[in-house]
């Protein structure tokens, strides 16, 4: 059974690839990650990543970075990845600090892949769907250029939510007032409008999208 003989945490910056501005403040051009590298004695390696987020762990990329060096990593060291529970009891010895946890985490899984020559999700028992549905946030902005890349504004005009042009695509008075309408006197006939109705909607927006050829 091969162990682990090395591990190391390294800081890195990346730039964003979307800019997301929330009541947190205003989105950075590059985050500060930290990747955790745990090498088995015949020179295979797995990966983690943490991706901070202060205001809501309350860890930041040097935080982190130092936990893992002087706290987690050494560990880790003499074991297998597949010592997952013992080394996970290891980690919570000290309390919170859930994304240098993390970062472990993930690398331990891609060790013990890449010992077992299995993908993680094999490891894990095996996909249960060929895909996942995904999210796409949209922060305090003009929202026009994220729903032009993602080439939503057809499935948001037939929700009533946005002309073609993308104009009106959000009325918070327009649709905090049928919410409380909603909330008292029950959902109209034949299903809602507005925001909650395209939330009921979702499905078959994205299956909107999926056919929509992309613009050139």
């Amino acid at each position: 059974m091969s162990l682990i003989v090395r591990a190391s945490a390294e800081l890195i910056d990346r730039a964003s690839s979307s800019r997301l501005n929330t009541s947190y403040g205003a989105s950075a051009s590059s985050r500060a990650h930290v990747m955790v590298r745990l090498t088995d004695d015949e020179g295979r390696q797995g990966y983690g990543e943490a991706a901070p987020l202060p205001s809501f762990t309350g860890e930041t990329a040097a935080s982190i970075h130092l936990q893992l060096r002087r706290e987690f990593l050494p560990l880790v060291l003499g074991h297998s990845p597949f010592d997952l529970n013992a080394i996970h009891q290891q980690l919570d010895r000290l309390p919170e600090n859930s994304s240098a946890k993390a970062a472990v985490d993930i690398a331990l899984y891609d060790l013990m892949g890449k010992q077992a020559g299995l993908t993680v999700t094999q490891l894990l028992g095996g996909a249960v769907r060929p895909d996942v549905p995904v999210t796409f946030p949209l922060g305090i902005d003009d929202h026009r250029p994220e729903l032009e890349q993602l080439e939503v504004l057809p499935v948001l005009a037939d929700a009533g939510l946005a002309e073609e042009d993308g104009a009106a695509v959000l009325d918070l008075d327009r649709d905090r007032g049928r919410g409380e309408k909603w909330a008292r006197d029950g959902e109209p006939e034949g299903g809602a409008d507005g925001i909650e109705g395209a939330i009921h909607r979702v499905p078959s927006a994205a299956s909107h999208v999926a056919g929509t050829p992309r613009r050139r």
